[in-house]
């Protein structure tokens, strides 16, 4: 490419500024916004069945909300909380700017996704 080319080709193209790599990685995540939220429903899924497999093992839910859901609903109860949780996430994806939106399913799994390793990690020891 000839030089002034390349000049007229930056010129058209603004430098590669940090809110610049935010948007197009925001455009990127919207892509893949769905395949979030699935993540999310099978890892809350995960979540529920191994705290009931922890329980049975003799292992204490230490989340008070949770423990108490356990405690009233049994199973019912968790099931119901994480309805809760993906609903919230669902009205307050409504609020957002689509180039936004991969945010809420994100912010729901990174969470839910640290508890199912936990309570792997609780479940193998104690099998141990």
């Amino acid at each position: 490419m000839p030089l002034r080319d390349a000049i007229r080709w930056s010129d058209s193209h603004p430098t590669d500024t940090p809110e610049s790599r935010l948007g197009r990685l925001l455009e990127s995540a919207a892509g893949v916004e769905r395949d979030l939220w699935i993540l999310v429903a099978a890892a809350m899924l995960v979540d529920v069945t191994l705290t009931v497999h922890g329980r049975q093992l003799g292992l204490v839910e230490v989340n008070p909300i949770a423990r108490h859901a356990l405690g009233g609903f049994g199973v019912l109860g968790l099931y119901g909380l994480k309805g809760v949780a993906l609903g919230l996430g669902g009205c307050c994806r409504l609020q957002l700017d689509d180039r936004y939106g991969a945010l809420v399913p994100l912010g729901l799994a990174v969470p839910t996704l640290v508890a199912v390793c936990i309570n792997c990690l609780l479940i193998a020891y104690t099998l141990a």
